[in-house]
């Protein structure tokens, strides 16, 4: 039909980003190592750099993932830059570790965390093929303790040492300290 007329509104959607994160902590005689992997949904428009929070207690922090750029410190933080800016699912590792003395000490177990992001969700592990023995000082409301079967089956790929402690986040802001 020559009388044929489509018209159509473009409208720009708001950006949104969702993420699940999984922190794993693998503790030895006198620091533990952490790494959280945050994966990501970006919507509406793509992401250039991702800010991350992680407490200045934590060393040697390092970033892996698609395409970085560079990282740099904050105040609050880190800014991980890509060279092309995503849309969609988007995984980033993060990897750091902490000293502590190994008897009696309390440690923080937040790991790193998308800024951000509108929803967070996740799962924290504290393992150690050491003899350690955790007791909680500090936990949030909101965190769910987790039983060793209790861990997603695609995160036990991650470990094979004992399982100290777990728990599920199902949102931000947590706190988390065992002694």
């Amino acid at each position: 039909d020559l009388n044929w007329l489509a018209t159509m509104r473009v409208k720009r959607l708001p950006q949104t980003m969702q993420a699940d994160v999984f922190h794993l902590f693998s503790i030895v005689e006198g620091i533990a190592y952490g790494s959280s992997v945050m994966s990501f949904v970006v919507s509406g428009a793509p992401v250039s750099a991702f800010r991350v929070g992680l407490s200045d207690e934590y060393y040697n922090v390092e970033f892996t993932g698609q395409d970085i750029r560079n990282w740099e410190k904050t105040t609050n933080g880190f800014v991980v830059q890509l060279n092309t800016p995503v849309s969609g699912a988007y995984t980033l590792l993060a990897t750091y570790e902490r000293p502590f003395k190994p008897q009696g000490e309390t440690l923080a177990y937040a790991g790193a965390h998308p800024l951000d992001a509108q929803t967070e969700q996740g799962h924290t592990l504290i393992i150690s093929a050491y003899q350690f023995q955790v007791k909680p000082v500090d936990v949030s409301p909101g965190l769910l303790p987790l039983e060793p079967a209790e861990v997603p089956a695609e995160y036990r790929l991650f470990f094979d040492a004992p399982n100290l402690a777990g728990y599920r986040a199902p949102a931000r802001p947590l706190s988390l300290s065992l002694e």
